[in-house]
């Protein structure tokens, strides 16, 4: 068994635990701060001491296994403002990013976002990415972030590390691929109208139909 605080109370739980069973075990029902159990959606980020160490260290709920001696605070949201824009408007230049989010320039490149990190990407460099222009090696780095907004909490400045990312990834998605020609013909093809009958009659069928349609029986 191992000795977990949270919300100022003391409780055993088994050592074997991830922190979300571990503290449902004792008793919380989450509705907010938990999501897919996968580690892959980052809404159950969390913070934690240790005893014996100044530090603040940062996980996923579902993915952290229990340590005795945890001190845990649950973060299901950490506000991070995100900048509205047009995408259509916006170009895959470095400038586009910073323009947007000017608070890039104040970085520190004190690591403490990359040590917070749950899924260990290097946030600092993606930071010094971004700041040299580098959108497409950012985005492709960034491809792991899921999001929970640890980066932000620690951040001495202010960036909304997550945010940005995520801007440069849908720049490099929108500007700096081009369409498979493939997928621009089907498309031109449904704009044209091609499909319009097939459509029409999915769209007048009982979801029970509408699911003998779409996905093949055992027997198939």
């Amino acid at each position: 068994m191992a000795t977990i605080v949270y919300l100022g109370k003391t409780y055993q739980v088994p050592e074997a635990l991830t922190v979300l069973k571990a503290l449902e075990q004792a008793g919380y029902q989450f509705v907010r701060g938990c999501g897919c159990r996968g580690g892959v959606c980052g809404a159950c980020a969390f913070v934690y001491r240790m005893p014996g160490d100044p530090r603040l260290h940062g996980g996923l709920l579902c993915q952290t296994t229990v340590q005795d001696g945890m001190h845990i605070a649950t973060l299901p949201y950490f506000p991070a403002l995100r900048r509205p824009f047009d995408l259509e408007r916006l170009r895959l230049q470095g400038h586009t990013v910073l323009s947007l989010y000017p608070e890039v320039l104040r970085c520190l490149a004190c690591g403490e976002c990359t040590r917070i990190c749950p899924k260990q990407i290097d946030v600092r460099d993606l930071v010094a990415r971004i700041r040299r222009g580098e959108i497409a090696e950012a985005a492709s780095e960034s491809m792991e972030c899921i999001m929970c907004n640890l980066c932000a909490s620690r951040c001495p400045v202010a960036i909304p590390q997550a945010e940005v990312f995520l801007l440069a990834r849908r720049l490099q998605g929108r500007h700096g691929v081009e369409p498979a020609p493939d997928v621009a013909s089907r498309a031109e093809e449904v704009e044209a109208g091609l499909y319009d009958s097939e459509l029409s009659e999915l769209a007048r069928l009982e979801p029970g139909e509408l699911r003998a349609r779409l996905i093949p029986s055992k027997e198939d």
